[in-house]
C-alpha cells in the first residue's frame, strides 16, 4: 500500500512539473512577442518590464531578447545594465554589432561608486553632453542619487560634483569611489540591517 502511494505521489509530482514547465514556456513566448511589439513602438519602459518578466520565467533569453533588453536599458540611461546584457547576448551569439557597442561604452564611460545620505546630495555635471545617450545616462544617475543617495554604475567621461566633492570620470580606468555618508546615516543603516537579520531569523 505504501509503495502504491509513493508511486502515485511521484506520478502527480511529474505531471505537476510538466504542467508548470508548459505554463512557463507559454508565458515566455507571450512575453517575447510582447517585447518585440513594444520595441517596434519605441515603448522602452514596457520592453524593460517584459525583459524582467522573461527572466522570472527562468527560461534563458535569446541573443535578440538580450539585445532588446540592452536597448531598453540604454534608452533608460542604465549603461551598466546595457553592457551586462550585451555580454550575455555575446555568450549566445557572436555578433560584431554587440562587440562594437561594448567597445563604444568602454571608450566613453567610466565606472563610479557614489554613496551619500538619501535626499541630501545631488550630482552636478560641468557640461551636459550633446549626445542624447550620454545625457540620458547622467539623468539616470541623478535620479538614482536623488532617490537612494547612492549610485554604482557607468557615467560618461567628464567632470562632476557630488555634494562637496569633485569627481573626474575617465574611461578605461579604475572605479572612482566617493563615500560621504554621515555617521548618523550609517548608524541608521546598521539598525535597518540588524532589523532585517532578525526578520530573517524569525522567518
Amino acid at each position: 500500500m505504501l509503495k502504491l502511494l509513493l508511486l502515485l505521489l511521484l506520478a502527480l509530482n511529474g505531471a505537476w512539473a510538466q504542467s508548470s514547465g508548459q505554463e512557463r514556456l507559454a508565458e515566455y513566448e507571450r512575453l517575447s512577442q510582447e517585447m518585440t511589439q513594444l520595441a517596434s513602438r519605441n515603448a522602452w519602459e514596457g520592453v524593460e518590464r517584459a525583459y524582467q518578466d522573461i527572466l522570472e520565467t527562468a527560461i534563458p533569453p535569446t541573443a535578440e531578447e538580450y539585445h532588446l533588453g540592452a536597448q531598453a536599458a540604454a534608452k533608460l540611461g542604465d549603461v551598466a545594465s546595457t553592457r551586462a546584457r550585451l555580454i550575455l547576448a555575446l555568450e549566445v551569439f557572436d555578433s560584431q554589432e554587440f562587440r562594437d557597442w561594448i567597445h563604444t561604452i568602454d571608450t566613453n564611460y567610466g565606472p563610479v561608486s557614489l554613496k551619500g545620505d538619501p535626499g541630501k546630495l545631488e550630482l552636478l555635471v560641468e557640461q551636459m553632453p550633446f549626445d542624447p545617450a550620454k545625457a540620458s545616462a547622467i539623468h539616470f544617475t541623478q535620479a538614482q542619487i536623488a532617490e537612494t543617495g547612492t549610485f554604482e554604475g557607468l557615467l560618461p567621461g567628464g567632470t562632476y560634483e557630488f555634494g562637496p566633492m569633485s569627481l573626474k570620470v575617465r574611461p578605461g580606468v579604475h572605479t572612482q569611489r566617493i563615500d560621504i555618508r554621515t555617521d548618523k546615516y550609517m548608524r541608521k543603516l546598521e539598525r535597518m540591517e540588524r532589523k532585517d537579520e532578525r526578520s530573517e531569523d524569525e522567518g
